[in-house]
């Protein structure tokens, strides 16, 4: 892009489809009437912006996909924010929705633009559009072209069959973690009469058993790297976040309140409570110095909680985790987080396989103690599978992989930042947590808001990164 391009674009993404005062924005219905879920609504809304920038900065015929489409249909149905706001303030120029008149030479038109269309977004943004939503122009002129309004409270919508390569390596993979563990056992003469795992003496039972509970974690783990796409595949690791979102993409919505916090002491806005000598988690620990108009709604969130009377830093923190999980929208719109839906699925298979190995243990169990065979070993697979199955299927799972190279690639710029700036401190404070102010003029800082917590969790450090170690010095009397 160039510079008039990159301005327009700027400009284009400052854009809010969103009225935050409204009970239905426009983000909401556009969910509703699709049967999107709201990850997948705001990745949309990301995707028109970009075509409305293609349909100026291109310099051809523009087609959009139908998913972006639909973003399209019902943005023209806010009449005065898009004739009005967006397109001769924003676009600088009308863009007029025009359908297709039918016929054979209709379709090779639209065909055409809209792999130009494909062609100057890779150009221009430097990646491949998402295929779920800029499909190839076989599906976008096929199977999208049959979508129809249903009333889905008078219809039950249920999916047709998918093919078997559709479902392919995932049911491969699962009726091979349940068949190979019998297939090794019986190819090693440990179980030379029968195949049901019930029928097998105590060491073929144990053998099964235990490698059944190996190939569930291997399976676990594969499953969980899996979900961690969206890939890099030569995407651009330089992607426009805000200082917060940075925060909330290396430590989670904690990290992203610290910044905030930072933010606030740099500017004046609030300082540490310097009548409480021994800073502590729920102990007064700011003080609101001026009201600030530049706020963020994470700043402004936490100086609501921080003017509050006995304004704890765990009353704060916790008031605005909620906030700051705002940010984890985005980011999954962005592909930097695995979406929640994505990493529901894998939880529900990997819980549910947990489930009936458990289940096969606990029949066996009951069985040895019916005829008085010896137990132990089997119940202490059964621990280990159970606390496994746990660790794996519940332990929260955030960042995607082409999330952990923005990262990276955001600590690599960090080698060579300046922290005596206000923006360079922040920016590591958002990469690397309240460790980043040792030796600068809030080094009393993070000594008072890294030990408040440590006093809380026992020194084990913070969920949100900042490192640990240390007491409270008096705090728990």
């Amino acid at each position: 892009m160039n510079d008039q391009q990159t301005e327009l674009y700027r400009q284009i993404q400052a854009f809010s489809l969103d009225n935050t005062q409204a009970p239905w924005p426009f983000s909401k219905k556009l969910a509703r009437e699709n049967r999107w879920s709201e990850t997948f609504t705001l990745r949309v809304i990301e995707e028109y912006k970009k075509f409305a920038f293609l349909a100026v900065a291109a310099g051809h015929p523009v087609t959009p996909s139908d998913q972006v489409d639909q973003a399209w249909h019902l943005h023209l149905t806010y009449t005065r924010s898009y004739w009005e706001e967006f397109c001769p303030k924003v676009l600088g120029k009308p863009l007029h929705h025009e359908p297709t008149r039918g016929g054979q030479d209709e379709k090779g038109k639209f065909n055409d633009w809209y792999g130009n269309t494909l062609a100057s977004y890779e150009k221009l943004f430097g990646h491949k559009p998402p295929e779920d939503i800029w499909p190839d122009s076989s599906i976008r002129f096929g199977k999208d072209l049959h979508h129809v309004r249903v009333n889905g409270r008078q219809y039950w919508l249920l999916p047709k069959p998918k093919s078997w390569r559709s479902v392919g390596w995932r049911g491969v993979t699962l009726l091979g973690v349940l068949v190979m563990p019998l297939f090794i056992v019986s190819c090693a003469g440990v179980v030379p009469d029968s195949i049901n795992p019930m029928k097998f003496d105590a060491a073929g039972f144990l053998w099964f058993y235990g490698l059944s509970s190996l190939f569930f974690a291997i399976y676990s783990l594969y499953l969980r790297s899996v979900m961690s796409k969206p890939e890099v595949n030569g995407k651009p690791l330089d992607v426009t976040l805000t200082l917060e979102e940075l925060a909330h993409l290396a430590n989670g919505p904690q990290q992203a309140v610290d910044v905030a916090l930072v933010s606030l002491l740099q500017r004046g806005s609030v300082e540490l409570d310097k009548d409480n000598s021994s800073y502590c988690y729920w102990r007064p620990i700011l003080k609101v110095i001026r009201p600030d108009e530049a706020q963020t709604p994470l700043e402004a969130a936490v100086l609501v909680h921080a003017a509050q009377p006995n304004a704890t830093q765990k009353k704060i923190r916790n008031g605005d985790l909620s906030t700051a999980k705002q940010h984890s929208l985005r980011l999954e719109a962005l592909g930097l987080y695995v979406p929640s839906n994505q990493l529901k699925k894998a939880q529900v298979r990997i819980g549910l396989l947990c489930m009936v190995l458990l289940i096969i243990g606990f029949v066996r169990v009951l069985h040895g103690l019916e005829i008085g065979k010896p137990v132990g070993y089997l119940i202490m697979i059964m621990f280990v599978l159970f606390f496994l199955g746990l660790s794996i299927s519940f332990t929260r799972l955030c960042r995607s992989h082409y999330g952990d190279a923005v990262l990276d690639y955001e600590k690599r710029k960090n080698l060579n930042i300046d922290r005596t700036t206000s923006d360079g401190l922040l920016h590591l404070v958002a990469t690397v947590g309240l460790t980043a102010l040792a030796g600068t003029a809030f080094a009393d800082v993070e000594s008072a808001l890294i030990n408040s917590r440590s006093s809380v969790s026992g020194g084990a450090g913070s969920s949100g990164g900042d490192g640990g170690g240390g007491g409270c010095g008096g705090c728990g009397g």
